[in-house]
């Protein structure tokens, strides 16, 4: 049995690495599960991940239980917070 572990995205922008993956909501065992953008791009995150939630701010992806690694893409003002806020909830973080 596939274990799937739960993605959350935050991101600056659409311009990111982040949106040059594969158009799914699952990638390699990972199911990108909640999508939190600064700027307005809804249709862009639709998609590119279908089946994600797009959330109204980074809180939701932070005290979310199932997430267990955030991918923060882009400068994003006060990253190193949004990195330590989420190695305390207990999530892994990538910063690309």
């Amino acid at each position: 049995m596939e274990v799937v572990k739960n993605i959350g995205i935050i991101a600056n922008d659409a311009s990111g690495e982040v949106f040059q993956l594969r158009n799914t909501s699952s990638l390699n065992g990972y199911n990108v599960s909640k999508v939190w953008m600064k700027s307005s791009a809804d249709e862009l995150v639709r998609t590119n991940y279908p089946l994600s939630e797009i959330v109204d701010d980074r809180q939701s992806i932070l005290n979310d239980q199932s997430i267990e690694l955030v991918i923060v893409s882009q400068p994003i003002t006060n990253e190193l917070d949004l990195v330590s806020e989420m190695l305390a909830a207990g999530k892994q973080v990538r910063v690309i």
